[in-house]
């Protein structure tokens, strides 16, 4: 028997999964206070990298839309593409017709636009041919665009407790990195997207959220503290 890709174990899993009768985002960032750190330390690492308005965007791997809001907040225009219908399902219903939605492989597709950014959050994971993909992103960017990925750092200490199937098919930095310098990126820069583990105690949260903004905010090398860098977010240039 022919084993599962990873973008198909992921599309079965996003179209299948019962989420109450929530959304996603409310399911798996907001509706525990854990969790909730772990959104809020994201959207900081995002925010922090958004320096411009009025981006003619691509996201690649939108869910239900919530990282879109972030792009939406600075009047970009953006293209939404996901592989799963029940995403932008979820999605048509949290950002109405304020984005175009693509329903696609993003290896696969035929794109016709340019952007100036290309921003794929939580979802690099879920890619089969990574290279294939950063590639493609490269050569879809307008001069001085540039990419943002966040994604999940297989060095994090407790990568073992995740789920092995669905996130098998994680990267660390230094090879993206590779990878992006290969395609024709230039000033690559990595930074934390989410420092330590979603933890039940407040103090811990809290502290957690403030090493995250002082790394970030002194932009120190993180290579040290790597194993307790949950996710990660890199950034590129095409000049």
């Amino acid at each position: 028997m022919k084993k599962s890709s990873i973008t198909e174990i992921a599309k079965r899993t996003y179209n299948s999964k019962d989420y109450g009768n929530r959304s996603y985002s409310e399911w798996k960032w907001l509706r525990k206070p854990h969790t909730k750190s772990i959104y809020n330390q994201t959207k900081f690492s995002i925010e922090s990298t958004l320096d411009r308005k009025g981006l003619n965007c691509l996201e690649i791997g939108i869910g239900d839309g919530i990282w879109t809001e972030l792009l939406l907040k600075r009047e970009f225009n953006v293209d939404g593409i996901d592989i799963s219908t029940r995403m932008l399902d979820m999605a048509k219903e949290r950002l109405g017709n304020r984005i175009n939605y693509i329903l696609a492989d993003f290896n696969e597709v035929i794109l016709k636009n340019k952007y100036d950014l290309i921003y794929s959050i939580r979802c690099i994971e879920y890619i089969d041919d990574k290279k294939k993909a950063i590639n493609k992103i490269y050569n879809l960017l307008n001069h001085s665009g540039k990419v943002i990925i966040v994604t999940k750092n297989p060095s994090f200490i407790a990568i073992k407790w995740q789920d092995r199937d669905m996130h098998k098919g994680q990267i660390y930095s230094k090879d993206l990195k590779i990878l992006m310098h290969e395609a024709g990126f230039k000033d690559i820069k990595v930074i934390p997207a989410v420092f330590g583990k979603g933890i039940h105690f407040a103090f811990i949260r809290k502290f957690n959220e403030t090493i995250l903004k002082k790394l970030i905010k002194t932009k120190k090398d993180i290579f040290v503290l790597n194993p307790l860098i949950e996710s990660y977010l890199i950034i590129g240039e095409k000049k």
